[in-house]
């Protein structure tokens, strides 16, 4: 999110070849950089395709300090199991339509924008601050064990587990409920919850938020930094 006003109606056309950190700043690539290139894209748009179609953002994580990958290997017949029963569950599920007005406007405006903004009244705020200052005061005393540039993204958010925080998740969904987010869940065609909570704080100094065009001397566009927090429907 740009500090400045957005004026246009659209995102903005790059023009790559006169842009000073891009065109400008680097000889024309040959045919080797470009293969190199493509196949460090197709990698990356490998593993995001696995990660789309194993629906990976709503199966459990691996514990914050394991080790990631050999987890999900370690565990992969039981994750093998819960994708074909999340897949199967989706295709013979469906919702009802919303019942409420908060339910009928939510949906409404999904199937006119693809997005709805809601705003939370100052009780259900106060309610989310209470039952998260804890978890940021956690994640808090974590980053100031490592300076800015030391610091890993992974590092900056707080995943809780539903096991451990059952109020939260309670709170959450209740929240959705309330706010029409369930009801609103035939946009997806499939019933919702809330699958995953996840305080975030994002510093203007972390690393890698920031200088992404040093090495050419470009300096950053200026951005807004804030703390935040990141439920995700399931």
């Amino acid at each position: 999110m740009t500090s400045h006003p957005y004026s246009y109606d659209h995102l903005p056309v790059i023009n790559y070849p006169h842009h000073p950190a891009y065109g400008t700043a680097f000889p024309k690539p040959s045919l080797g950089d470009r293969v190199a290139a493509l196949a460090k894209f197709a990698s990356g748009f490998a593993i995001i395709a696995a990660r789309l179609v194993a629906d990976y953002e709503h199966l459990p994580r691996p514990k914050d300090r394991s080790n990631k990958v050999a987890e999900l290997i370690r565990r992969s017949p039981t994750y093998l199991g819960l994708i074909a029963t999340q897949k199967l569950r989706r295709l013979m599920r469906r919702p009802a339509e919303p019942v409420t007005a908060a339910g009928t406007s939510v949906l409404n405006t999904l199937n006119l924008d693809g997005i709805a903004g809601l705003r939370l009244p100052a009780e259900q705020l106060g309610r989310v601050r209470d039952l998260l200052s804890p978890h940021y005061r956690t994640l808090e005393a974590r980053l100031a064990q490592k300076t800015p540039d030391q610091r890993h993204f992974d590092e900056t958010r707080l995943w809780l587990d539903k096991d451990v925080c059952p109020e939260v998740y309670a709170y959450f969904n209740q929240l959705a409920a309330e706010l029409g987010v369930i009801e609103a869940s035939a946009y997806l065609g499939r019933p919702v919850a809330i699958a995953h909570v996840v305080p975030q704080i994002n510093d203007p100094n972390d690393a890698f938020w920031s200088n992404h065009f040093s090495d050419v001397g470009v300096a950053d566009s200026p951005v807004t930094i804030v703390t935040s927090m990141r439920p995700t429907i399931s």
